[in-house]
C-alpha cells in the first residue's frame, strides 16, 4: 500500500515535487518518484558578476540544501562555469550552464537567461557584451563626472574578481564607496545609477530579440528572468512575450524568490497560455540576505531538464 498524504501538486511543467501524486477518495497517494524531477535552483551568482561567493560556495550552499541541480547565471559571463562543474562533479549535483543577460527594452530592464548554449558559437556574442561594458562605464562615468562624482575607470576594473569579467554597475559602486561618495554599494546604486538618477545609462546593452536570437543561434535555452520585476503592464509584458517566442524564447521564470503567491500563479497561466517552460530560481547574490540558494523550492520535468542539457 502507498503511504498517503497531503502533497502539493503544481499543474505546469516546470515544478514538479519531489514524489508523483494521483487524487483518489479525496485524499493524494504518494506513488513513485521519477528521478528525472530535480531538486534544483537557475539562477545563482558568483563574484565573477555581481555576487559576494566563489562559485565553490555557492555550490556547496546547493548541496547544504539539497539540490540536484543548479545553473550558475552571472551576469554577461559564464566565467565561474569551470570552478562549478568541478566542485558538482564531487559532490554529485547535475551543473546548468548558463548566464543571465542583462537586456534592455527601452529604459526597461528586461534580464533573460541562456542556458546549454555552444560556446563556440555564443562567443562573440559575450565578446561585445564584455566590450560594452567597458564603453558603458566610459558613459556613466563621464556623467557622474559632470556632477562631481569623480571615479578613474581603473578603479571600478579593479574592482572585478578577473580582468576577463564585464564591469558591472556593482564595480562601479563599490570604487564609488572607497571614494566616500556612499555608506554602501546599494546606496551608491540608489543615489547615482538607478533609473532617473544622474548616471543611469542604457546604450550599448542588447536589446531582447537580440539577446534571444544570440541564444538560439548558440543552440541554447533562452528564459525571460524574474517578470514580476520588470517594469512593464501585463498586457504590454505579454505582447513582448510573444514577440521573443516567435524568436525563439523558450521559458519564463515563474517561481522566483520574490514573486507573491499571486504572481506565481499569473505568471505560470501565462507561461501555460503562451506554451513556455517554466522554470525557477532564487537570484541569490550573497548569503545571509534575503535570497537563499534553493528557494523557492523548485523542481525540473525531463523536458526542461532536456534544455538545460542536464539529463
Amino acid at each position: 500500500m502507498p503511504a498517503k498524504g497531503i502533497l502539493h501538486m503544481p499543474q505546469n511543467r516546470g515544478q514538479i515535487h519531489a514524489s508523483a501524486a494521483v487524487w483518489r477518495m479525496g485524499i493524494f497517494e504518494i506513488t513513485a518518484f521519477n528521478m528525472t524531477h530535480l531538486k534544483a535552483d537557475l539562477h545563482v551568482h558568483t563574484w565573477y558578476s555581481d555576487g559576494g561567493q566563489t562559485p565553490a560556495e555557492a555550490v556547496q550552499w546547493a548541496r547544504e540544501a539539497g539540490l540536484q541541480a543548479l545553473a550558475i547565471t552571472d551576469h554577461d559571463c559564464m566565467l565561474g562555469i569551470p570552478e562549478a562543474q568541478a566542485c558538482c562533479n564531487a559532490y554529485g549535483i547535475r551543473l546548468a550552464h548558463g548566464c543571465e543577460v542583462s537586456a534592455y527594452e527601452g529604459d526597461v530592464k528586461l534580464h533573460t537567461l541562456a542556458y546549454n548554449c555552444d560556446e563556440t558559437l555564443f562567443q562573440p556574442f559575450m565578446e561585445m557584451l564584455a566590450s560594452n561594458s567597458v564603453k558603458r562605464t566610459e558613459a556613466i562615468l563621464a556623467k557622474l563626472d559632470k556632477i562631481g562624482v569623480h571615479i578613474p575607470i581603473e578603479e571600478p576594473m579593479a574592482e572585478r574578481y578577473s580582468p576577463e569579467q564585464p564591469i558591472h554597475g556593482m564595480h562601479i559602486a563599490r570604487a564609488g564607496v572607497k571614494r566616500g561618495y556612499a555608506p554602501d554599494p546599494y546606496a551608491f546604486f540608489g543615489q547615482y545609477l538607478n533609473y532617473g538618477c544622474p548616471g543611469y545609462v542604457t546604450e550599448f546593452r542588447p536589446s531582447p530579440e537580440e539577446t534571444v536570437e544570440a541564444v538560439r543561434s548558440a543552440r541554447g535555452f533562452s528564459v525571460v528572468a524574474h517578470p514580476g520585476r520588470i517594469d512593464m503592464t501585463p498586457g504590454k509584458l505579454k505582447d513582448l512575450l510573444i514577440r521573443l517566442k516567435a524568436l525563439g524564447l523558450e521559458g519564463l521564470e515563474v517561481y522566483y524568490s520574490t514573486h507573491t503567491p499571486e504572481q506565481t500563479a499569473e505568471y505560470e497561466a501565462l507561461a501555460n497560455e503562451l506554451g513556455l517552460i517554466c522554470t525557477g530560481g532564487s537570484d541569490t547574490h550573497l548569503r545571509g540576505r534575503s535570497r537563499s540558494v534553493g528557494k523557492p523550492d523548485f523542481w525540473t520535468d525531463e523536458e526542461l531538464a532536456g534544455k538545460l542539457g542536464i539529463l
